[in-house]
């Protein structure tokens, strides 16, 4: 249930067993309820998807089963009426509370050196509202089925395929379904992010077939670089030594590569040269190898025989060889990362953008796209050349997408996502959160006209007690910055906390009152105590959630509905402070960021956030010009609407599925 729970909120898919029975009246009728059931958790499936369940044995318990997969908040908050009893509440009382609580965890702990789990809370036990009284104020995620037999090697291949970092839960995803891949299942299939497969070296090297494991490394390592990069993870992983074996089995996977590419991969820079000949001794290798032309360029490696790519270019830019650039941008992907140094040692941007022009086919996309993210924000006053910077990287992706073959080529393209800010977002590829989610962060959620308040949430449950903290720095209208957490004001300009809880079984609150006179908001949590790492803890989620207006029919409003959650997520990283979202108030949008904070003062008022010159926008206009594409207002007069989550027809194209085309 783990691994579909990850499923879902990573891919929004949902396996389901095929079925094979006649589709009926009744079937269908039972599948569209069931449907309509699924919108009260937040989901929807499409008309086809809906087809499919109505004649699968998976129908009956469908719904229980992806509501299991969804989160509940059992456990009251200080304040159960929350947020009405705190905005009443005296502040007196509230301080005197929250002592009386601290008093009845530490200070237990430390006069009686007692192990406390649980302390006092002034209104424990009260009802926290009925979650099905709560109003939708968001529009259904779409999820769609994939058969119960493609569950693992499809989010293989879909993960893997990205040309990204992956993130802490699609490693766990990999993690689960490389044990039930059989090796012919991936023997064409090749990862191309390298770094990704760290998650798998290990797996597929304890697999007791050998045979498989072999094939499997085989297919997924490329080349020799990628061996010796399998084999620095597996050998951190197994204390610095490798049984008998183990050393053979690595051996002979280096040796399946031809020469010429074991020789120019044992070296790549100076520094890459002493981990080649440590993770070689490790293997004793000078014992085990059987082939004469491989053991010679391992001696040569030693004597120092072999010259470094990275080497030789420096000394050629040393000398300012003319040949320099030329050399370098034989490895166009390196050159990439080297322009600003090019800049500062005299070459000039013209020389340095026509090289890499005539490389562009081999460009990374990924590159491009964050060196445009960057150089977009920084302005002249903070580096001169940002400029030049952007006015070389930015010619460089058209031409690079102009290279795509896309469905949108020559195609008349609408775009349907008005859920979103375009302008406002931005696309990060190995800069994006670890923590996951399937709309990546860096997206400017819209807030829609009809939700007035916006709450950010955390819940966490130990065996030990936990104290978990949410903080909220803003900036009213006048610039002024305030702070709202358990070591500040607990309400401020429409800004309201729920109360500090130091015990496991927990949940505080921050409400965001749209209509108050504030323009961006920070959220951030702090791992207080208990753990060094939110990773330890066993359940701790969080999330920026829509809150309803209060019930008119007398009924108590769920405190926490999965379903108006614009993101939520399992934290997973070993970290003890994040940067959780940012709100602009004002414009009416949020962005997730989920990346680790620091503990400072500046950490209290938030990062700076600020629209660059590259957003989704431009992206998506410059794909369609390069792709000859016409944007078509009408939906109905397109040949493809893109949108950015699940399609749910087959004109619709997602941009996340596809992975902003990036994987191209």
């Amino acid at each position: 249930m783990d691994y579909d729970k990850l499923l879902l909120s990573e891919l929004r898919l949902v396996p389901f067993e095929k079925g094979d029975v006649p589709l009926t009246d009744a079937l269908l009728t039972k599948a569209v309820t069931l449907n309509e059931n699924l919108l009260t958790l937040g989901y929807t499936l499409p008309p086809d998807d809906i087809a499919a369940l109505a004649v699968s044995p998976s129908l009956d318990g469908f719904y229980d089963r992806v509501r299991s997969m969804t989160d509940s908040v059992e456990a009251a908050p200080m304040y159960p009426g929350f947020p009405d009893q705190v905005m009443e509440i005296d502040e007196a009382e509230f301080r005197f509370h929250q002592l009386v609580h601290y008093f009845s965890t530490y200070g237990m702990e430390l006069l009686f050196g007692v192990n406390v789990t649980r302390g006092w809370l002034p209104h424990e036990g009260e009802d926290t509202g009925d979650p099905a009284a709560q109003a939708m104020m968001l529009e259904a995620k779409v999820i769609r089925l994939i058969p119960e037999d493609e569950k693992f090697v499809s989010p293989f291949k879909t993960i893997l395929s990205r040309r990204e970092r992956m993130t802490l839960p699609e490693k766990e995803i990999i993690r689960t379904a490389v044990s039930h891949i059989a090796p012919e299942q991936v023997s064409s299939f090749k990862v191309t992010f390298k770094e990704n497969m760290n998650a798998v070296y290990d797996i597929v090297f304890s697999m007791e077939d050998r045979d498989a494991a072999f094939a499997m490394l085989r297919s997924l390592c490329q080349h020799t670089g990628d061996v010796l990069r399998c084999i620095e993870v597996l050998l951190n992983h197994s204390g610095y030594h490798f049984r008998t074996s183990q050393k053979r089995f690595l051996v002979k996977l280096l040796e399946c590569y031809p020469v010429n590419d074991f020789r120019s991969n044992l070296i790549l820079s100076a520094k890459g040269r002493d981990l080649s000949i440590m993770l070689l001794d490790h293997l004793d290798y000078s014992v085990y190898s059987r082939s004469a032309e491989h053991m010679a360029a391992v001696n040569d490696l030693k004597d120092k025989n072999l010259r470094s790519w990275e080497s030789i270019a420096k000394t050629l830019l040393s000398k300012k060889d003319p040949a320099a650039l030329d050399f370098i941008s034989q490895r166009p992907g390196m050159m990439l990362r080297m322009v600003a140094w090019l800049l500062r040692l005299g070459y000039s941007s013209g020389d340095i953008a026509e090289c890499l022009k005539e490389n562009a086919s081999s460009l990374s996309i990924q590159t491009l796209v964050t060196n445009l993210n960057v150089f977009g924000k920084i302005t002249k006053d903070e580096r001169s050349d940002s400029e030049e910077l952007y006015s070389i990287f930015e010619p460089l992706l058209s031409i690079r997408m102009r290279e795509l073959d896309t469905p949108l080529k020559n195609k008349k393209v609408a775009i349907s996502m008005d859920e979103y800010d375009l302008d406002a977002s931005e696309i990060r590829a190995n800069d994006k959160s670890a923590e996951g989610g399937y709309i990546r962060s860096g997206i400017a959620w819209r807030i829609p006209e009809n939700v007035n308040r916006l709450r950010f949430f955390v819940y966490w449950n130990d065996k030990q007690r936990v104290d978990v903290d949410l903080h909220a720095g803003f900036a009213d209208l006048s610039g002024e910055t305030h702070y709202v957490g358990w070591d500040n004001s607990f309400r401020d300009s429409g800004i309201v906390f729920s109360g500090d809880i130091t015990e496991s079984n927990a949940a505080e609150y921050i409400d965001i009152d749209l209509t108050a006179p504030i323009d961006k908001v920070y959220a951030n949590i702090h791992l207080y105590d208990g753990y060094p790492g939110f990773c330890d803890i066993e359940t701790c989620f969080t999330g920026m959630m829509a809150v309803p207006d209060d019930s008119t029919d007398g009924r108590n409003v769920s405190l926490y509905s999965e379903a108006n959650c614009f993101f939520r997520h399992e934290l997973r990283q070993n970290c003890s402070e994040i940067n959780y979202g940012y709100i602009d108030v004002q414009n009416r949008y949020l962005i997730l960021d989920a990346d680790p904070g620091s503990w400072n003062d500046d950490w209290y008022s938030g990062r700076t956030h600020r629209k660059g010159r590259f957003s989704l926008s431009s992206y998506l206009m410059m794909l369609l010009d390069t792709q000859e594409a016409e944007l078509c207002s009408d939906p109905e007069e397109a040949d493809i609407i893109l949108v950015m989550g699940k399609p749910e027809s087959e004109k619709e194209l997602s941009l996340i599925d596809a992975n902003f085309f990036m994987d191209n």
